[in-house]
């Protein structure tokens, strides 16, 4: 199927009530992501392609520093300096490598920088991306669903809300990533049309301590 075939779809939220542990691994991943999207605004004007490209010529990579494959062919990479995510290594914040920080979350946390980007170049007067406060009322964050070719064919032959990685269990519980089983309260019914998919799932928490889980799902 190909992706202008699809019909997007918002309007999938739920209530969820994690446990205590569930919540620290919540927050874990609330605070990662917040620490990598300001990064990512601290790096913005080094990062540019124009300026980025500058320092390499003015103050090149000691070639110390360059790397060559098995066949000592240099790897173009080494030779110029890191930028977007690059950047943000767990080598550099060995606690970004945490078991209970999703990987998913952090590609998200680039995709909405670059949203927040593409937002000011459209409507200038939206202005450039802020930093995101530990002090804000709404804290949450954002990670993706997969789907298996072998789990999707074992259980019923199509990507459904029931066998990504991130599922509807029945109508009380869900499976989120890193934290497993969790209880949820329906506002609506679930789509009942077989070809409605999960592709991204934003967890939210409130100043009055509730736990929301909002589906991005996508249908033929």
């Amino acid at each position: 199927m190909m992706k202008n075939e699809m019909e997007y779809m918002m309007g999938l939220k739920v209530r969820i009530y994690p446990n205590r542990r569930q919540e620290k691994i919540f927050l874990k991943n609330i605070n990662a992501s917040r620490f990598v999207y300001n990064k990512l605004v601290a790096n913005s004007w080094t990062d540019s392609p124009i300026y980025s490209n500058k320092l390499d010529k003015l103050y090149p990579i000691p070639e110390k520093y360059w790397k060559h494959n098995k066949n000592g062919k240099l790897l173009k990479s080494s030779a110029v300096r890191p930028t977007g995510l690059a950047r943000i290594t767990k080598d550099k914040y060995p606690w970004l490598g945490d078991k209970d920080i999703d990987s998913d979350m952090i590609n998200n946390a680039l995709v909405s920088y670059k949203s927040a980007w593409n937002l000011f170049r459209k409507v200038h007067n939206s202005g450039t991306p802020n930093f995101k406060r530990k002090s804000s009322p709404n804290q949450g964050y954002r990670t993706s669903n997969h789907y298996s070719s072998a789990t999707v064919k074992k259980n019923g032959g199509f990507p459904s809300l029931y066998n990504g990685s991130i599922k509807f269990l029945d109508n009380k519980h869900i499976r989120l990533p890193k934290v497993g089983r969790i209880k949820v309260k329906l506002s609506r019914q679930l789509p009942t049309n077989q070809l409605v998919r999960i592709a991204t799932v934003s967890i939210k928490h409130l100043p009055t301590g509730e736990w929301f889980v909002s589906f991005f799902v996508k249908k033929r």
